[in-house]
């Protein structure tokens, strides 16, 4: 996905690489700071909602890789990014819970 935060008419490594990926492999920003995820409701029907990843709930994420195992082609394609992602923070978030 290009953001077009990097002029990708000035010659350099990032002409043909896409932003997302540069700014996660040189470590600029957290995929988590950067990535939305559009949201029609618990019930599919709501107006969309674009919600950072960082920003959904647990129970939106888990939802959200549940279906990446059990529903259509477009979750079964999730970018790996996202589902590495969203793994990533459920993780960090049940760890904050154990320490507590």
């Amino acid at each position: 996905t290009n953001i077009n935060i990097i002029d990708n008419h000035v010659p350099g490594p990032w002409y043909y690489i896409e932003e997302i990926d540069y700014f996660i492999k040189n470590k600029i920003l957290k995929p988590e700071e950067f990535l939305f995820w559009d949201s029609h409701g618990k019930d599919g029907k709501q107006k969309v909602e674009y919600i950072l990843l960082k920003d959904m709930t647990s129970e939106h994420i888990e939802a959200c890789l549940k279906l990446q195992d059990t529903q259509n082609k477009f979750y079964k394609t999730m970018n790996k990014i996202y589902y590495k992602t969203m793994e990533k923070i459920l993780r960090k978030r049940k760890l904050k819970k154990l320490e507590k």
